[in-house]
Formats: C-alpha cells, sequence, structure tokens
C-alpha cells in the first residue's frame, strides 16, 4: 500500500491547530453552549424521571430549580485554587474537563407536583424524580361485579 505524503502531517497540523492555548480559548467558548449531558427522560404511571449522564462531578456543584414551569439543571465547576505552585499537577496532555452546562425543560405543573421532586447521583448519573400530581395519574378503570 503506498502512502501520500500528506497523511502524515495533515492530523499533526490539526492537532496542533488544537492543542494551541490561543485556539482552545476561543473554540471552548462558542463551542461550551453546545456540549451538554445526554438526558433520558422516562415516564411511568407515577412519575417522570430525567436521568443526566454526568460523571466525575461533584454532587454538590448540580443546581436544579424550578420556575414558572421551567426545570432548570445547570452545574459549575468550582476551581480549586492552589496557593502552593509545588503542589499544583503539571499535565503533559489533559484531555478531560468538567464543563459547566445548563439544560432547561418546561414542565406542565397541572401534571408535575412540583413540592415533591427529589435528586440523587449516583454512578455518575444525576436522577431526578418529577411525581405526577394525584389528579393526573392515569388509573385503570374499575371493574364493578353486577351481583
Amino acid at each position: 500500500m503506498k502512502r501520500n505524503k500528506y497523511n502524515r502531517s495533515f492530523p499533526h497540523i490539526l492537532t496542533q491547530f488544537f492543542d494551541d492555548p490561543m485556539t482552545r480559548t476561543v473554540f471552548q467558548e462558542d463551542w461550551s453552549n453546545y456540549r451538554r449531558p445526554p438526558v433520558n427522560i422516562e415516564e411511568t404511571d407515577a412519575n417522570f424521571a430525567i436521568s443526566v449522564l454526568s460523571p466525575g462531578r461533584d454532587k454538590a456543584n448540580f443546581h436544579i430549580e424550578l420556575k414558572d414551569g421551567e426545570l432548570t439543571i445547570s452545574y459549575q465547576h468550582a476551581e480549586q485554587e492552589n496557593t502552593e505552585a509545588t503542589t499544583a499537577p503539571k499535565f503533559v496532555r489533559k484531555e478531560f474537563n468538567l464543563i459547566n452546562f445548563k439544560r432547561r425543560f418546561e414542565l406542565d405543573e397541572q401534571i408535575i407536583d412540583g413540592e415533591q421532586i427529589s435528586a440523587s447521583y449516583v454512578d455518575g448519573v444525576l436522577h431526578i424524580n418529577l411525581p405526577k400530581r394525584e389528579a393526573a395519574i392515569v388509573k385503570e378503570p374499575k371493574q364493578i361485579l353486577v351481583g
């Protein structure tokens, strides 16, 4: 198999471009709104459940707010400042970062009981339980026996 001489240098040029600190800063600002964690939403008879895939995060930095029928889930990474320069890790290559994010979902307040919403963070997944109001739960038809 014959190789083109440009096959080796082209990926190298891209790597140099995207590894440049100035390029990373510009692209991180432009693309940060598009890097959101994936979400699953399930519905059962009694509730809705939102699962946000977000491994490696501190549960104290999640913020969940319900206001005017809009559920906002956000994560704000708290930077740790090292007072001693010698204790700061020196990365040779750093490819993953805990980026901040914000997701919004419109809720029907006649269906969702906002007072009963709960959340937990287990094994890198943020779980949010949105219970339905009693009036919104579809009940099975009652069978009446004829006597």
